[in-house]
Parts: C-alpha cells; sequence; structure tokens
C-alpha cells in the first residue's frame, strides 16, 4: 500500500475522530443461526486479554476507501478549503505565517465513515477475558489502524494509540469469513508476559498506561472457532505489511508488534518479509 495513499486513508479518519456503528455500516453479528451474504464480507477476530496488564482495549479497523470515494472526499475538501481561503490567509498574515496550503488545512468531511471499533459488549461469544467476534462488513482492503480504550458504545470510542510505525493489511474476500486470528495488547512501560510483545514492552514507566502495545496472532488450525460459524466458508486472512503513515488524530503512536514471515522492523524501519523490502 502507498504512503501517500496511506495519507487519504488518515483525512478519512480525521473527519471523524468518533465511531458510530451506523455511520460505518459494519454489524456485530451476536447469534446464531448466521447466513452469509454473497454480497457481504465477514471477519472473525478473538480477543485475548487473559495476559495483560490493562483493562479492555478496543482494535480499530480502516478501510481502504474506493477511487470514487477518495475522488468524493478530495472534491469536497477543495470546494470547502476555496470557499475559506481568503480567511485562511488574513489569520496566516495576522499571525506571520505563511500562505495556507490544502495539506494542512483541517477539514470536517460529512460523507461515509472508513472506520470502525471492535466494540466491547459485541462478542458472538465468550465472556471474561477471552471473546470471540463475528463482523459482516462491505468486501475491500482493511488495515490494522490503532487501539482505543474500550468502552460500552463504539460511538464514545477515539483512536488512542495509532499503529503510524508499522502494520498489517488484509483483503476481506464477499460471502466468506476471513479469520484474523486474536489480538492481544497490553501496556508498554512494563514487560509484557505476552510473547509477541516481550520485546515491544518495558520502555519504563515514563509511558504510564497511555500507549498500547498491540500483536496479531494469526489464526492456526487448533485456533477455537464458535460452533455457530464451523460448518461456514472461511479462511486465514492473508497479511501483508503496511508501512509508515501520518495521522495527527491519535493521542499516541506506536507499531503494531512483528509477525514472522509478514513484518518485521530494522532501526525502525518497516521491512515487508513477503518481498524484504523496506517500506516507506
Amino acid at each position: 500500500m502507498k504512503h501517500a495513499f496511506l495519507l487519504i486513508l488518515s483525512i478519512f479518519v480525521l473527519a471523524s475522530p468518533a465511531y458510530a456503528k451506523d455511520e460505518t455500516g459494519v454489524i456485530a453479528i451476536r447469534s446464531a443461526p448466521i447466513v452469509l451474504r454473497p454480497d457481504q464480507a465477514y471477519i472473525l477476530l478473538r480477543i485475548d486479554q487473559t495476559q495483560s496488564s490493562l483493562a479492555a482495549v478496543q482494535p480499530v479497523f480502516l478501510r481502504a476507501p474506493t477511487d470514487a470515494e477518495a475522488a468524493r472526499y478530495l472534491a469536497a475538501k477543495q470546494a470547502a478549503f476555496t470557499r475559506d481561503l481568503p480567511e485562511l490567509i488574513a489569520e496566516n498574515k495576522k499571525q506571520g505565517n505563511a500562505p495556507p496550503i490544502i495539506d494542512q488545512y483541517a477539514f470536517n468531511y460529512e460523507g461515509p465513515k472508513n472506520v470502525f471499533v471492535v466494540t466491547k459488549g459485541t462478542s458472538l461469544e465468550g465472556k471474561g477475558d477471552f471473546r470471540t467476534y463475528l463482523l459482516e462488513l462491505s468486501p475491500g482492503d482493511y488495515i490494522f489502524y490503532g487501539s482505543s480504550a474500550a468502552t460500552l458504545s463504539s460511538s464514545a470510542s477515539v483512536l488512542d494509540t495509532c499503529n503510524c510505525l508499522g502494520t498489517v493489511g488484509f483483503h476481506a474476500e464477499a460471502g466468506v469469513i476471513t479469520d484474523l486470528g486474536t489480538f492481544l495488547f497490553d501496556g508498554v512501560s512494563r514487560k509484557s508476559a505476552i510473547p509477541e510483545l516481550a520485546a515491544e514492552t518495558g520502555l519504563g514507566e515514563s509511558y504510564g498506561n497511555d500507549v498500547i502495545g498491540a500483536a496479531i496472532r494469526p489464526a492456526t488450525k487448533d485456533a477455537i472457532v464458535p460452533s455457530a460459524v464451523t460448518s461456514l466458508a472461511r479462511k486465514p486472512a492473508a497479511y501483508y505489511a503496511v508501512g509508515t503513515f501520518v495521522e495527527p488524530g491519535t493521542d499516541n503512536i506506536n507499531r503494531l508488534a512483528p509477525i514472522p514471515g509478514i513484518l518485521h522492523y530494522s532501526n525502525g524501519r518497516v521491512v515487508d518479509d513477503a518481498t524484504g523490502s523496506i517500506l516507506p
């Protein structure tokens, strides 16, 4: 995924710091029987906090906008920038700043939202510290964008920590359940007992519990699968590495923990294990 394209993606997030299910079109399936619609995609995700020192944390995903969606967004932003330009020029001149440019223009887009949170309390199966979620959503490409502190309503959630320094993406195919594996998380200040996060934590008490360390454990044949899903079309996510991006709307930045064969880091730079190349 191109770095410039991720900048476009992040703009959609900035337009909506709060995420509501009715705005995104994502539906959490919470009971059987389950019938897969041929025009919709599905993701299965386990959230395991059995070894975490934090209270519940919610993963945040972002869908890559279609070309038509991106074009509509850019057109709307250009129109708003042109409308506000005289006022912006006057304000910048008053403050002794250079003339404004559109890339720095704070724009509240009223179009469709492409970010969603896997909300606590909407699981299909499980209770306590291990839960399984099944979501119906639009087919397309998604990235694991970051994490949010858990609340009982997705509309009250914000992006607390973005995976701005490296993450993964995947394609959600129509008519199929894409198994994302297990989401794990912990604070970064103390060394985590979670194997995937051991090398990503222990950074010192100055971090407190504000910065969230996140990991994805890809699905295996031994992974827990809800009984209502076992007979349905399902395949493991084909993850790919995603490079760094900018998200000014987040409280903290971090990176997704390395995933062997998919993603690792070299001197802080994102390495795509599939190609061996360093991503921008």
